[in-house]
């Protein structure tokens, strides 16, 4: 009997369980304030400046139940800042020649089957100084001194903290031989040791280290890509798309560098201060709002984009680095704001009831990133 009791006990907590991550972003359980997006500007709820429109999704009491006790994820910028984590362009060198030898063909074996997985690069027909040539089964890999190898397409990243961290798609880190782009999210937990890390470059025209000192470490970080490029980062998975919107990125916004950088934008002085302005205006809308779990983003007479998370606590920890995805979008691509709620509520139904029912239909136009089952990051653009 006590066995029989047992089985049905857990069978309930399993029961539980699923529903509770059946109940995530569901019509029942998330909505967007409207109410709260104020036509006039000169109200305290406004959401509106300029070209950008930010409108609040919230989650119900349930949902907020349900994912209060889900843990702490700490964002990469802040385990950057603390130097918690560690991202570098190559493997620890190996004093030993057959060893760096295997542990190479190794690397190289793992990381075409990552990309075989994971990132669909497509060949490139750019000249650029380092002729790198990516394909879906081939990273090109590069000699580094010291030993060890860099590949345009694949970092290395270590944990050394007892935190457990949060990395997005449309990242972007800044150092060793190029600036990369982060391809996929990721919960990378403490002490991980090094492990591969799928990226993009974003400055084709580099194959250099920059400074003399922790020449292969990336311990700069811009910040996130506007919703353009991520869209091509987290739907077209190719380093050739991925060139190409940086170039068209950078060409609206009149920037341009010897590296063809697309770090270079916010160096430029009319996109820094416009950016500031929008940096001013919507950095603390969402400060102390225990309810939103994200944004739905819209410019001129459209919307542009979206993200959602699993909590109140990662949404306000990832809000103001990808506050600068929207406000990249508004200033390169973006108008007045002239959408109607009828059209955001167009956009959420297909999300909450047709995409995510359905996430092939999701992965066309955006991501749904999991971890243990539950739906931490949704994007749709």
């Amino acid at each position: 009997m006590k066995t029989n009791n047992h089985i049905l006990t857990l069978s309930l907590i399993l029961m539980v369980s699923l529903g509770l991550k059946a109940q995530q972003f569901s019509r029942k359980h998330v909505k967007v304030a409207y109410d709260e997006v104020a036509a006039s500007s000169q109200s305290k709820k406004n959401f509106t400046f300029k070209n950008l429109r930010l409108y609040p999704i919230k989650a119900s009491k349930t949902f907020l139940r349900d994912t209060k006790n889900m843990g702490k994820y700490t964002p990469l910028k802040e385990a950057l800042k603390s130097k918690k984590v560690s991202i570098t362009e190559q493997s620890a060198p190996s004093n030993n020649p057959n060893r760096r030898q295997v542990r190479t063909r190794r690397r190289l074996r793992r990381n075409r089957v990552n990309t075989d997985r994971n990132i669909d690069t497509s060949r490139s027909t750019s000249n650029t100084p380092q002729r790198i040539v990516n394909n879906q089964y081939q990273v090109q890999q590069r000699n580094v001194s010291g030993g060890g190898s860099a590949s345009v397409n694949n970092l290395f990243i270590e944990n050394t903290s007892k935190d457990t961290l949060y990395i997005m798609a449309g990242e972007i880190v800044q150092g060793g031989k190029q600036d990369r782009v982060i391809a996929k999210d990721m919960v990378i937990p403490p002490n991980s040791g090094k492990i591969n890390l799928s990226v993009f470059c974003v400055e084709k025209g580099r194959w250099r280290y920059k400074k003399s000192k922790n020449r292969d470490n990336f311990d700069g970080y811009y910040g996130v890509s506007s919703l353009a490029l991520r869209k091509v980062v987290d739907t077209k998975k190719k380093q050739g798309e991925v060139w190409k919107e940086v170039e068209r990125s950078n060409g609206k916004n009149k920037v341009s560098s010897g590296t063809s950088a697309y770090t270079e934008q916010k160096k430029n002085t009319k996109f820094k201060g416009e950016y500031s302005q929008y940096l001013a205006f919507f950095k603390d809308k969402f400060k102390g709002k225990s309810d939103v779990i994200g944004v739905i983003v819209a410019t001129g007479n459209k919307v542009v984009g979206c993200d959602m998370f699993a909590s109140p606590q990662l949404f306000q920890t990832q809000y103001k680095n990808l506050l600068g995805s929207y406000i990249n979008e508004a200033i390169t691509d973006g108008a007045p704001v002239k959408v109607q709620e009828t059209q955001v509520e167009q956009f959420m139904t297909e999300l909450l009831d047709k995409e995510l029912k359905n996430e092939q239909e999701l992965k066309k136009r955006g991501k749904v990133f999991k971890n243990n089952g539950r739906k931490l990051h949704v994007s749709k653009y």
